[in-house]
């Protein structure tokens, strides 16, 4: 099993957190729900999460 790197960034202006995988290729998201969007490669394998109202959600 060969381990990625998790990149964890914050927008501050826009409060979204984001979580990706380094060195993955971006295909497509999927809406979870209001405030949350998860980001998929070409094989479908999650790859990223996007988090809106993150400073209201933890």
């Amino acid at each position: 099993m060969k381990i990625k790197n998790v990149i964890l960034d914050y927008d501050l202006e826009n409060d979204i957190l984001f979580f990706y995988m380094d060195n993955e290729e971006y295909e497509f998201s999927e809406i979870l729900n209001k405030s949350i969007a998860m980001d998929f490669n070409k094989n479908k394998k999650p790859i990223g999460l996007e988090i809106s109202n993150a400073s209201k959600q933890f």
